[in-house]
């Protein structure tokens, strides 16, 4: 619980610095740096009590990402994003992460494209993390073969 009220309360910042940074999608640097800070530490919290599987709540948040993006700059592509995200929520196979290696390139893909400089950060990471993945998916599958 306190993992998730870290990760609200880092939300809220990041908002708050949307809001006081500009129209452009510029954010005010500090409350960006300790919203970014709260939201390791929540995910440290949550990591540490959840066990094996995260719970709904955590997968809830991931799912939101693309909404979130959508509704801030207005491009309905992110939307393409959900189905792949909610795919973990529905399945109980433990291979259901490997849909969010299609999520992680479409949402970075289309992120690195934003005027904002975070945006453009956000999506190179998520661009590297979704490769990384699909790449270390790739060679278990084959390996098991």
């Amino acid at each position: 619980m306190r993992g998730v009220a870290l990760i609200a309360l880092s939300f809220l910042l990041v908002a708050l610095s949307a809001y006081t940074g500009g129209s452009k999608g510029v954010l005010s640097k500090a409350l960006f740096v300790i919203a970014l800070l709260l939201l390791f530490a929540g995910a440290h919290a949550m990591n540490r009590s959840a066990g094996k599987r995260a719970s709904t709540p955590h997968l809830w948040l991931g799912a939101i990402l693309p909404v979130l993006l959508f509704l801030n700059y207005g491009n309905p592509l992110y939307l393409l994003a959900v189905p792949f995200l909610i795919v973990p929520l529905v399945s109980k196979s433990e291979k259901a992460f490997l849909a969010i290696v299609p999520a992680g390139l479409i949402l970075g893909g289309l992120a690195v494209r934003e005027s904002s400089f975070v945006a453009r950060f956000v999506g190179a990471f998520l661009l590297a993390v979704s490769i990384i993945l699909g790449a270390a998916a790739l060679y278990l599958w084959l390996k098991e073969r």
